[in-house]
């Protein structure tokens, strides 16, 4: 009999495993199929990841450094642009929070002091014998001691009087407060046109001072009224650079009645002219306004000594303004308190 090595059973069950097998194959392929796939998509993912984090930090890098960048050029102070210049002149910068200082600053009730006494020393130290102080605490901007020793000197070489003694020159907000307070208790319609309101007194600024006689024997003041050799000081103060600053016909503007003790310097160039054309301080201001470097206020002293003066508007879109003066000439430059700034030149 012929050996069979596959009955019909066996047959049969061998077609059921290798189509198993068969089976198993294609699910083992499917799901290589599968996890590759899956990885290829987390890769992809991943560097999508990566790259838009790249970009969101660059991006944000970019916005910050713009930021920054906004707020640099915010910081930097804004400046006019240079004037046209010709051979003779030059260009200068002004800060605009100078408007509030200088000699020519106006302070009365309605523009307050933004100063405080800047520079301001003891006069007692720097005076001469010509005249007094009050005490140790009489003090004055250091810019104009030699002036007014200068006038009081010239007072006494005249007139051999030396009982003249500044009873107060600068004051300070809190003093100023005090005195206003007082003179409104006592009498208050009068107070007002008597004492500024702390923060708008013209004592404020350090180039004020208040005259006085001094009676020795009494040990008391005694008013100093303009009047007799008083008022030499009313006709030739100018010289010296100094205004009263409340003249007696102008009380309706400077807002004050009339003070023929209070001084204020303004600069001699100023003072002259408002000397010679009845001008307070108000007037003036308002009338240089009208004058420009091309067409100046001019004004000559005894000496033969010629000034040229001019308004100049402080840059109204801006931090620092830029004028045109001539080159090699001494000049100085006062804020007015309110707009802009008084140039004056010194002719050689």
């Amino acid at each position: 009999m012929e050996k069979k090595f596959f009955d019909k059973e066996s047959k049969e069950q061998f077609k059921v495993m290798l189509f198993l097998l068969i089976i198993i194959c294609i699910l083992f392929t499917l799901c290589y199929l599968l996890s590759s796939k899956s990885d290829n998509k987390v890769a992809n993912s991943s560097a999508n990841t990566s790259s838009e984090t790249v970009s969101a930090v660059s991006d944000s890098n970019s916005k910050f450094e713009s930021k920054n960048t906004s707020k640099a050029e915010a910081s930097k102070p804004k400046v006019q642009p240079a004037p046209k210049l010709d051979g003779t002149q030059q260009a200068i910068k002004l800060d605009n929070n100078d408007v509030h200082k200088g000699s020519l600053i106006l302070v009365n009730k309605a523009y307050p002091s933004y100063v405080d006494g800047e520079d301001a020393v003891s006069l007692y130290d720097y005076k001469t014998n010509t005249y007094t102080v009050a005490d140790t605490n009489v003090m004055i901007n250091k810019s104009i001691v030699d002036t007014t020793n200068k006038m009081f000197d010239d007072f006494y070489s005249i007139y051999g009087e030396s009982d003249l003694y500044i009873a107060c020159a600068y004051r300070s907000y809190a003093t100023q407060e005090g005195l206003y307070q007082d003179e409104l208790n006592s009498d208050p319609e009068a107070g007002v046109n008597l004492v500024a309101p702390p923060g708008y007194s013209d004592h404020q600024t350090g180039y004020v001072f208040d005259v006085d006689h001094y009676n020795a024997t009494e040990k008391n003041g005694i008013a100093f009224d303009g009047t007799g050799n008083d008022e030499w000081f009313l006709n030739n103060c100018a010289n010296y650079g100094f205004i009263v600053r409340y003249p007696e016909d102008k009380v309706d503007i400077t807002g004050y009645y009339y003070e023929p003790w209070h001084y204020r310097y303004v600069g001699i160039p100023h003072a002259i002219y408002m000397k010679q054309n009845n001008l307070c301080l108000e007037e003036y201001l308002d009338k240089i306004k009208n004058n420009t470097k091309d067409n100046p206020l001019t004004v000559s002293a005894e000496d033969g000594t010629t000034w040229s003066m001019w308004y100049e508007k402080a840059y109204e879109d801006g931090d620092v303004t830029q004028i045109a003066i001539p080159k090699d000439c001494d000049y100085e430059i006062s804020g007015n308190n309110v707009d802009g700034f008084i140039i004056t030149v010194k002719s050689k």
